[in-house]
């Protein structure tokens, strides 16, 4: 096949890079966990979002800083992760959260860029995600827009998963430090 010929003669001579089978980047500088994220809801119009406990952190409402062992970037909806993911050799690690409490929601982008909703294939806005409780975080030199958990929405996501896979002490602190929550004024 041509296609495959030539993928093969560019990472030969190193215009492309493969750092798991079947994926390709360009090289460039070490490959991070959002430039992940952004390959998944932006090019392969993933559903997951970033959420609980690491949506959280990335807020910077985290209350300890990890002195050893593997991050772990928690990632909810409703599909399985492609086996690749965990094969790039980011020192982080991700894990699909699709037991999520909340209702599945089926937020992506498709094909060029739109966010849509999955049950009526409708365009949304990005302003129109909060009602989900979701935001667009942009990541990089590009301003890509990753899709996260609102604080709201991250802490119930966290504490499903006290105590299995959360402490319930961070948990504790963690829901102290959230002065900030949005409530329902009616």
């Amino acid at each position: 096949d041509y296609r495959s010929n030539l993928v093969a003669h560019y990472v030969a001579s190193d215009r492309l890079e493969s750092p798991a089978r079947g994926v390709y980047r360009v090289p460039g500088p070490p490959l991070k966990w959002q430039a992940v994220v952004a390959s998944l809801q932006l090019i392969e119009g993933s559903w997951s979002h970033v959420g609980g406990s690491t949506a959280l952190v990335q807020r910077g409402l985290g209350h300890y800083a990890r002195l050893s062992g593997v991050e772990t970037i928690c990632l909810y909806g409703p599909e399985t992760l492609p086996h690749w993911v965990n094969k790039l050799g980011v020192p982080e690690r991700f894990e699909q959260r699709r037991d999520s409490a909340l209702a599945p929601l089926r937020v992506y982008r498709d094909g060029s860029g739109v966010l849509r909703r999955f049950e009526c294939e409708t365009p949304i806005s990005a302003d129109e995600l909060p009602q989900y409780g979701l935001f667009e975080y942009k990541w990089g030199t590009w301003d890509w827009p990753l899709i996260f958990s609102s604080e709201e929405r991250a802490i119930l996501e966290m504490l499903q998963d006290v105590p299995e896979r959360e402490s319930i002490y961070e948990a504790y602190v963690l829901l102290q430090g959230l002065v900030t929550l949005q409530g329902d004024s009616s």
